[in-house]
């Protein structure tokens, strides 16, 4: 299990790095404390629609993508182990 008190922090350092995910590179560009949770960009240039607060199409942005650090039970998720940056988050 992945300690709680150097969870966040650790994480943090991670902001700024390329990863792939399910195949799609993508940067990491912010933590979620709650969860914890990794929220991530696409690198590519594939873009999504993004609707205005009244759900009209505005602009075109980078799809945004998040990953659970851990599961329920306190264990990490497959999605987050196939990130591969565990070499990185050692104190």
């Amino acid at each position: 299990m992945f300690p709680d008190s150097i969870a966040i922090p650790s994480l943090r350092r991670l902001i700024g790095h390329q990863v792939q995910h399910q195949g799609i590179p993508c940067q990491v560009i912010e933590v979620l404390e709650e969860g914890p949770v990794l929220v991530l960009q696409e690198a590519v240039c594939h873009r999504v629609i993004q609707p205005d607060q009244f759900g009209k199409a505005r602009r075109r942005v980078p799809q945004i993508l998040e990953v659970r650090v851990r599961d329920p039970s306190g264990q990490l998720t497959p999605g987050f182990l196939a990130l591969g940056v565990l070499q990185f988050l050692s104190p």
